[in-house]
């Protein structure tokens, strides 16, 4: 034991580093489903972090009993020296590992919480210009021109129907995106998401055929 007193912490610290290494490798096992649970995700592992940072305290007051073990027994014991430097050393290193980690998956499930706004924007971008052309297109290939006002507008139709055409493997290429590039290491976009792109390139491809039949 690091420190020969009763309310001795190095033990407390041995055990509270092997808890939240337990902890984090938890968290590194985690499927992120939605933004709702990973917002939930970031705020409980930012306390997460928060109490890390905070530990350091309990760290130097560790160090502290130790550097007066060695002050106390250093003319009796000379190992003792070396022995307690090298526990409060592996004891800071661990500290400093699992700080390195939490920072990480801070960092990755932030970048996953900025993928998923990303993804959702992209989808409701989809969504409103599907919903803009998809009547035009349906009403201008059911037409029979007859007045130049007709003909204008079928030329609107046109110029919309070619837009879409030349948008079209982008707006294939977003739907693909989200769930293509949805994978962040051990963060997971899951299967919940297809029924949702497969409803979108549904409407895309019924309306590219409507236009090329």
């Amino acid at each position: 034991m690091l420190v020969e007193t009763p309310d001795s912490r190095g033990e407390d610290t041995e055990k509270w580093l092997l808890q939240i290494s337990f902890q984090l490798m938890a968290e590194n096992a985690l499927y992120i489903c939605n933004r709702e649970q990973t917002e939930e995700q970031i705020e409980s592992h930012n306390e997460q972090v928060d109490e890390i940072v905070e530990y350091q305290q309990t760290l130097e007051e560790v160090k502290n009993k130790g550097r007066k073990q060695i002050d106390r027994y250093i003319g009796t014991v000379p190992a003792i020296q070396d022995k307690i430097e090298h526990q409060l050393h592996n004891i800071q290193e661990s500290y400093d590992s699992l700080l390195s980690t939490a920072t990480h998956i801070q960092k990755r499930l932030n970048e996953s919480l900025a993928k998923f706004e990303e993804y959702e924007a992209t989808l409701e971008s989809i969504e409103k210009n599907l919903e803009e052309w998809e009547p035009i297109i349906a009403e201008e290939n059911d037409t029979t021109i007859q007045t130049m006002e007709e003909a204008k507008y079928h030329l609107e139709c046109t110029r919309v129907k070619s837009l879409f055409t030349r948008f079209q493997p982008h707006i294939f290429a977003s739907l693909s995106l989200c769930l293509g590039k949805a994978e962040l290491r051990t963060f997971h976009f899951p299967a919940a998401i297809k029924p949702i792109k497969i409803f979108f390139l549904k409407k895309c491809y019924e309306i590219f055929f409507s236009i090329h039949i």
